[in-house]
């Protein structure tokens, strides 16, 4: 006796028309491809058949507005680099950090506090700006400019946290130094302030 047909080769049988000399011959086998066929059948004339049908045989059209999106997305990705640029003008890459100021030693050494009489020089932190203005006024109001020197450029020296070359003596009694850091217009730039307190 031959073995009965799995319901794989039932199925093919049935998707495909066809006869088969065993299933002819077989009872139990018939029975399985009838009941296949009566199901099939009763798919097909159910409401839900005849629209997944529709669907899945439906020729797709893209819509016009993917093509647009295509075609502008690039225009507004240059659109909205361009606008960035121009926000933040800068020679270079802009750094993050905050603006700042310190006074520094000629051996490095950050200070506030110094004897009358040490040479110090300025460190900078550009928070990606690159021209600055530096201004030294003492509690009675009178100031004088270390940064440029006189008639100089004020491009600084660098980016990120940089030491201007210009070496001050301190003399006695506290000093405020201001710093303004700006790219293109001073408008738009930033400015920061420390006390150094000089002893006698």
């Amino acid at each position: 006796m031959n073995e009965h047909l799995s319901d794989l080769a039932l199925d093919e049988l049935l998707a495909q028309g066809t006869s088969n000399a065993h299933v002819d011959g077989c009872a139990d086998c018939r029975a399985k491809l009838e009941t296949r066929k009566a199901q099939a059948q009763a798919s097909k004339a159910a409401f839900a058949y005849a629209r997944t049908k529709a669907r899945v045989s439906a020729q797709v059209v893209p819509s016009p507005w993917r093509w647009i999106a295509v075609l502008v997305t690039p225009f507004a990705l240059v659109g909205l680099l361009w606008v960035a640029i121009q926000k933040n003008p800068s020679d270079g890459e802009r750094l993050k950090g905050a603006a700042s100021i310190d006074f520094v030693t000629r051996d490095d050494i950050t200070v506030t506090e110094v004897p009358a009489g040490t040479r110090l020089k300025l460190k900078i932190g550009t928070a990606g700006f690159a021209h600055a203005r530096v201004v030294a006024v003492d509690d009675g109001g009178h100031s004088e400019q270390l940064w440029p020197e006189t008639n100089g450029d004020d491009k600084l020296p660098g980016t990120g946290v940089v030491t201007l070359p210009r070496e001050f003596e301190a003399t006695p009694g506290p000093v405020t130094v201001q710093v303004t850091l700006w790219n293109e217009h001073i408008e738009s730039g930033t400015t920061v302030a420390r006390r150094l307190n000089i002893s006698p």
